[in-house]
């Protein structure tokens, strides 16, 4: 039941309305996003596995960790939600905290990450389009797709029936039988992605606690600051970028569920 309240700032902009599931967990909505709030005392104990520093659990993915933890305060049906996401959103959390190791078929970002490294290698498709388009003949698709391990995006053709066959992830280009092509907006069929804007780091106060997770043998800090975006410190640099959810996957870094976790802390 929500309760009137006195709004606070969220990670997501000024609270509108505040919901408490017992002492100590409220969640608050905004007028663009919300999430759960963990009293210290109460976060103290969750398993070690299940925490995030700062307590703030975003409503999407993250509040999932607090359902599972604190399964009496919730009903039924939306702890086994919770714990569908946790297994597919953070197996590294389930199996630290459970000591079960999970089958890729339980868990979609175990499945992205096998994904991502089978095709680093390759051009995967980004975006697409149909016949319906003046550049693309019929019986072909137009897709951008993007290279992990060169950072590069190419148009191409590529054969509609094998477009529509394409799996889980996207579709990934078979280079002998697509041809070149230059997308919408485009004035050459391959080019090297922009990387992302280079910033002064940042003050403490401007930013909400951080994580480190690491791709490959590269360890990286994201942080999530007031505006909903991502600061990501490259350790082995110290270069900072800023890059929202989409710009995320526009670098060498993957998207944000296939990053390896390496630590809460």
């Amino acid at each position: 039941m929500y309760r009137s309240h006195t709004p606070v700032r969220t990670p997501w902009g000024m609270s509108q309305d505040a919901e408490a599931y017992g002492e100590g967990i409220t969640f608050y909505s905004t007028s663009s996003h919300g999430g759960m709030k963990v009293e210290a005392s109460l976060a103290k104990l969750m398993p070690a596995a299940l925490r995030i520093p700062g307590n703030w659990f975003e409503e999407d993915c993250d509040a999932s960790l607090v359902v599972v933890a604190f399964p009496d305060r919730f009903p039924p049906d939306q702890v086994a939600l919770a714990m569908r996401d946790l297994k597919n959103l953070y197996p590294d959390r389930y199996t630290e905290w459970t000591g079960q190791a999970l089958d890729p078929a339980e868990s979609f970002t175990l499945r992205e990450r096998a994904f991502v490294a089978s095709t680093a290698k390759d051009f995967v498709a980004r975006a697409a389009w149909g016949s319906w388009h003046d550049d693309v003949p019929t019986g072909s698709v137009g897709v951008i797709a993007w290279r992990l391990s060169t950072n590069e995006e190419a148009g191409f053709l590529v054969p509609e029936d094998a477009y529509q066959r394409h799996g889980e992830f996207g579709c990934v280009v078979d280079e002998s039988s697509a041809q070149p092509w230059t997308p919408p907006g485009q004035t050459e069929n391959r080019w090297t992605r922009d990387v992302p804007e280079v910033l002064e780091p940042l003050s403490k106060a401007a930013l909400i606690p951080t994580r480190r997770v690491q791709y490959g043998d590269t360890v990286y800090v994201l942080t999530r600051p007031q505006d909903r975006s991502w600061i990501v410190n490259r350790e082995s640099d110290g270069r900072v970028f800023k890059m929202g959810p989409k710009q995320l996957k526009h670098c060498k870094l993957p998207a944000e569920s296939a990053i390896q976790e390496a630590s809460t802390a």
